[in-house]
C-alpha cells in the first residue's frame, strides 16, 4: 500500500519530490511486518540512491539496523553495517541503543567502528 501512494505521490507527474524523510517512513513501516520486507526495503533505499540522489544517514540505517535488531538477524546486520562503512556513516548514541539486545550487532558495529 505505501509502496503504491508513494508511485502516485513522487513518480507520476505530480512533480512532487521525496526526501529523506519520506523514504525512512515508508522503510520503518516495511521494517514493522514479520517478516520484514527485505526485498522491497533494499530496492527503496536502492531507489531513494540512485533515482532521487538521496543519499542515507544515520537515521535511515538506524531504522534497518532495529529492524535487524528485534528479527535478530545478524547476518542482515552485518551487510547493513558494511553498508555503513562503504557510505562512511558512522554510529551514533541511537544506533548502539537500537542494538543493546543484540550483542551480536552490537559487538559489530563497536569493533567496525
Amino acid at each position: 500500500m505505501a509502496i503504491t501512494v508513494f508511485e502516485e505521490l513522487f513518480e507520476d507527474e505530480l512533480g512532487l519530490v521525496p526526501d529523506e524523510v519520506t523514504f525512512t517512513c515508508i522503510l520503518k513501516g516495511m521494517g514493522t511486518i514479520d517478516p520484514p520486507r527485505w526485498t522491497d526495503m533494499s530496492n527503496l533505499l536502492n531507489k531513494m540512491q540512485n533515482s532521487y540522489g538521496i543519499q542515507p544517514s544515520i537515521a535511515t540505517f538506524n531504522i534497518l539496523l532495529s529492524v535487524c535488531s528485534r528479527t535478530n538477524d545478524t547476518v542482515r546486520g552485518g551487510e547493513i553495517v558494511e553498508r555503513m562503512v562503504a557510505l562512511g556513516i558512522e554510529p551514533d548514541a541511537k544506533s548502539y541503543d537500537l542494538t543493546k539486545n543484540r550483542k551480536t550487532i552490537r559487538s559489530l558495529l563497536k569493533k567496525t567502528f
